[in-house]
């Protein structure tokens, strides 16, 4: 009865909750594999092992394929094959994950293309992939959207990059507002900028992005709202109101910037610099939200604004 369930369900066009089910069945083939070994009377586990095997082989039928591992890289073409060096090759977990040659891998441009092909070679230095296919990555937001984030105390821009990322952020710039409490030194920007860039890169492995999304550099108010102007439109979050982001964003825009303050909100002298160089003020309503929940609200009323989740 769950075989034909788990047929109909993987024949209707509907991902919703498969990759966390298709990552649970895989472990527990990996853990019932390993407990067998230990306990060979336990003749229940290889049954339950056997049973999940059947249950995986179902899902491929259908085309998911929850085996192939998926890299971000800076390789070089050579015909039809990348090489890339070992230090190009990471999962989310931080490692190669032990592959070998003959492997079934998915490798990501720097451009967002999605490469599908096999390991060919592994030597000291680098791997070899033979690309079999190559197509744009389908799960990039067709709206560039670049975060401007005032800086909120301790470690909550780590949370902000890491969410931000998951729901298809394409930049973040740090900004050091008026109200900013954390004021961290030039050194301390530097390795914090690295921490993020960390983050980042992990959540778009975990979320499957086409593109790791940039943490820039700390930039002034000002210096943010100068660079603010080279998108289309801007939307200025702001505690005193505005109008809502479903009428700023009435005509879909290819690229936007979003400003969110920090504790305490924006100076009104920021809030009219912004506006008077294009930025538009909106609101995400009545209630206060913490500065680590106004950065994620307001890219998902963007993200749903702009038909990116759908």
């Amino acid at each position: 009865a769950l075989m034909s369930g788990l047929n109909r369900f993987f024949s209707e066009d509907d991902p919703t909750g498969r990759g966390h089910f298709l990552d649970i069945l895989a472990v527990s083939v990996k853990i019932g594999d390993t407990f067998f070994k230990i306990f060979d009377r336990f003749r229940i586990v290889r049954s339950l092992t056997h049973h999940t095997r059947q249950l995986l082989a179902v899902i491929r039928f259908h085309g998911v394929d929850t085996s192939v591992r998926r890299f971000f890289h800076r390789g070089i073409r050579q015909g039809s094959t990348f090489r890339c060096e070992l230090l190009d090759l990471f999962d989310k977990r931080g490692d190669l994950g032990s592959v070998r040659a003959g492997e079934a891998v998915t490798l990501v441009t720097p451009a967002g293309i999605q490469c599908d092909g096999e390991i060919a070679e592994i030597t000291s230095s680098d791997i070899a992939v033979k690309i079999l296919s190559k197509r744009p990555c389908e799960n990039e937001p067709d709206v560039f959207v670049t975060l401007f984030q005032a800086l909120p105390k301790g470690d909550k821009m780590d949370y902000i990059v890491q969410k931000c990322v998951e729901l298809g952020v394409s930049r973040i710039v740090p900004v050091l507002s008026a109200r900013c409490v954390s004021r961290p030194d030039q050194k301390s920007l530097k390795k914090k900028r690295e921490r993020w860039q960390k983050i980042a890169l992990q959540a778009a492995m975990q979320s499957r992005r086409g593109i790791i999304p940039e943490v820039a550099d700390c930039l002034s108010f000002p210096q943010a709202v100068a660079l603010a102007e080279e998108n289309e439109k801007n939307v200025f979050f702001y505690e005193l109101g505005g109008d809502s982001v479903k009428e700023i964003l009435k005509e879909k825009p290819k690229t936007a910037g979003m400003f969110i303050g920090s504790e305490g909100g924006f100076e009104a002298e920021e809030a009219s610099l912004a506006i008077a160089h294009g930025a538009q003020a909106a609101t995400l309503g009545k209630r206060i939200l913490r500065a680590e929940t106004a950065p994620l609200a307001a890219l998902s009323v963007i993200m749903y604004q702009t038909d990116n989740f759908s």
